[in-house]
Parts: structure tokens; C-alpha cells; sequence
């Protein structure tokens, strides 16, 4: 039985390894500015809890905690492709794609 989550998953690698590669300060200056950003936004959130319940004020608390780290880990992805793509065996995942049918 074919798995279509594979076809989407090649097919998903496929399209990163055609983006052109980003340079390591490309990311550093977008992790800066992440960095930022969150230092700013926990500084509202810091700012406004004392007006805010303490379980609502933990909550948004955790939110940007969680936020910070899908920001830094999608940006650290984007370098990381372009250090991955020279070995990854672009013909065999293209006929794997054939032979799934997608």
C-alpha cells in the first residue's frame, strides 16, 4: 500500500533544495530581529500582567516562550538546507516520487 504522506514528504524536500541558499547573515540578522521583536513583546506582556489574572499572565508568558522557539527553529532551517542539499540524492527521491505516482 503506497503511503501518499511519503509522495508529499519528497516532494516537500524537493521544493527546499530549489530555493536559492540563504547566507549565514541572512539568518543571523533575522534571528537578531526575532530576538528583538520577542524582547518587545515580553516587555507588553511584562507590562500588562500586573492588570491581568496571574493564570492569564503565565499563559501569554508561555505563548511568547513558545512563539520564540517555532521563530528560532524555522530560521535556523532555512541555513540548515543549504548545508544539507549537497547530500541528498536528488534523482533517487525524484523516481521514488515516480514510482509512488504523484
Amino acid at each position: 500500500m503506497v503511503d501518499p504522506r511519503e509522495a508529499k514528504f519528497l516532494r516537500a524536500i524537493l521544493c527546499r533544495l530549489d530555493r536559492p541558499v540563504r547566507s549565514v547573515w541572512f539568518v543571523r540578522r533575522r534571528l537578531a530581529l526575532t530576538w528583538v521583536g520577542l524582547v518587545l513583546l515580553l516587555t507588553l506582556v511584562l507590562a500588562i500582567s500586573p492588570l491581568l489574572p496571574r493564570a492569564i499572565a503565565a499563559f501569554l508568558l508561555v505563548m511568547v516562550g513558545a512563539i520564540g522557539a517555532t521563530a528560532y527553529f524555522r530560521i535556523s532551517a532555512i541555513y540548515g538546507w543549504s548545508l544539507l542539499g549537497p547530500y541528498i540524492n536528488r534523482g533517487a527521491m525524484e523516481a521514488r516520487v515516480r514510482e509512488l505516482g504523484a
